[in-house]
């Protein structure tokens, strides 16, 4: 909410300026209220670096879903091994699975699911590390979430979280990051507790 009041004024201010500088001669109070505009601008901007530099990414829109999943992509894609947690993979389209497919033969992909599915069932062919965990919990966890590089000193957490037509994507990295921490003692505790699938045991 308060991001979208400051680019709304960010964009009332620009609308402000754009109508003082085509003033051919504009009095002192124009002038006042251009320079309050221009600062109103700069500020937006520093707000935008600032969420950049948070590791914030919004995805809004009618189509914000289409838009989500291409960034997914390009974390795939730019990082080594991941681990995703997920409840069924619904989300992933048929160019994120043929990215995933190249993760697994290359022994970077871990996914932690309730129950098996048909494309859980091509990423196990293809030699993903596919853990289930629907005989264990009686219903599906809550949290979807990502870890990047998990095998490095560069591991990242990303948090997606949806709300209506808004979708934020949230990325820690810091080493003493509380989210961080819980994600990878996550990432411990399943890896140990569950039996990872096999081709032989993948039915769909």
């Amino acid at each position: 909410m308060i991001l979208i009041i400051i680019r709304s004024i960010v964009a009332l201010s620009a609308i402000i300026l754009s109508w003082v500088l085509a003033v051919p001669a504009p009095n002192l109070v124009a002038i006042i209220i251009g320079l309050i505009g221009v600062v109103a601008i700069l500020w937006g901007l520093a707000f935008e670096i600032k969420i950049a530099k948070a590791g914030i990414s919004e995805f809004r829109g009618k189509f914000f879903r289409a838009d989500v999943e291409d960034h997914m992509q390009k974390i795939f894609s730019d990082s080594g091994n991941v681990a995703v947690f997920t409840r069924d993979m619904s989300w992933a389209g048929a160019v994120t699975i043929g990215l995933l497919k190249v993760k697994a033969e290359a022994n970077e992909l871990s996914i932690f699911m309730q129950e098996e599915t048909e494309k859980s069932r091509e990423l196990v062919i293809a030699g993903a590390n596919i853990y289930y965990y629907g005989s264990s919990l009686d219903s599906a966890i809550n949290t979807r979430f990502t870890l990047i590089n998990t095998d490095s000193q560069s591991i990242e957490l990303a948090v997606g979280r949806t709300r209506g037509n808004f979708h934020r994507i949230t990325r820690h990295s810091e080493v003493d990051d509380p989210a961080l921490l819980i994600a990878k003692d996550m990432l411990t505790v399943f890896r140990k507790t569950l039996e990872r699938a096999s081709n032989e045991k993948s039915n769909v």
